[in-house]
């Protein structure tokens, strides 16, 4: 099974994003869902270091709440417990 990381674009060039996630900040290809389809401030699920899918900010904080409670994360939400889902 693969799982996807809602992650934040923070800036787009070409068909490469940066993109961050509980502070963690990856370079992430957008090769799937086209240079187009983002801009800064859009949420994208991401594996791989690949964008999947465009996702809305509710959809990604669902997929979040779901990881917490998966990992039994105690931390308030924004620490980068991310590192133990997808190594930065």
């Amino acid at each position: 099974m693969c799982i996807g990381v809602p992650m934040i674009v923070e800036s787009v060039e070409g068909m490469l994003a940066t993109c961050i996630a509980r502070g963690c900040r990856r370079d992430v290809s957008l090769m799937l869902i086209g240079e187009d389809a983002v801009e800064p401030g859009a949420h994208v699920l991401v594996h791989q270091n690949i964008a999947m899918d465009v996702i809305t900010a509710e959809h990604a904080s669902l997929i979040w709440e779901a990881f917490d409670l998966a990992l039994g994360a105690d931390a308030p939400r924004g620490e980068p417990e991310f590192e133990e889902i997808a190594e930065c």
